[in-house]
């Protein structure tokens, strides 16, 4: 049997026309026929029209997503870190003002309230400086109780 010959507009035609197949599941490929039927499209124009409409912007694509992302992840930080340092804040003034009222008790009328509490949260220079002025039994009790506020961090 000799082999069939192709006229040359049917290689023009193959050659400007590709075929393309695909592989569905059966009930992904019910659904795309049904689909096709009620919108009354080939498969062929079905698939034009999807291309056509399909404009890969990648780049505005990506910078959209990503203002999302910065705008969502400021939002959510700024929220925790506030609640978080509202809630450390909290906990160190707390433990200031107990060390101050602890100091006050062994210090006597060595030393005031506030300038206790500015001791306790100050630089740890001016502790150092306040530290060699204070009397030997103040300056054990101060010692003691910020190794308690250090180790209850």
């Amino acid at each position: 049997m000799a082999k069939r010959t192709i006229p040359p507009s049917r290689r023009r035609y193959e050659a400007a026309h590709p075929t393309v197949t695909a592989r569905l599941p059966a009930a992904v490929k019910t659904a795309l026929q049904a689909r096709l039927v009620a919108e009354g499209l080939t498969f062929s124009e079905w698939v034009q029209a999807a291309v056509a409409g399909y404009t890969p912007d990648l780049p505005a694509a990506y910078d959209r997503g990503h203002a999302a992302g910065v705008t969502a992840g400021a939002a959510t930080g700024y929220e925790r870190g506030r609640a978080d340092g509202e809630r450390v804040g909290a906990a160190a003034g707390f433990r200031a003002g107990v060390i101050a009222d602890e100091l006050l008790r062994t210090a006597g009328s060595h030393y005031d309230a506030a300038s206790l509490a500015r001791l306790v949260v100050g630089q740890p220079g001016q502790r150092a400086l306040v530290d060699r002025a204070m009397p030997d039994d103040v300056r054990r009790a101060w010692r003691r109780l910020l190794r308690e506020m250090q180790t209850s961090r």
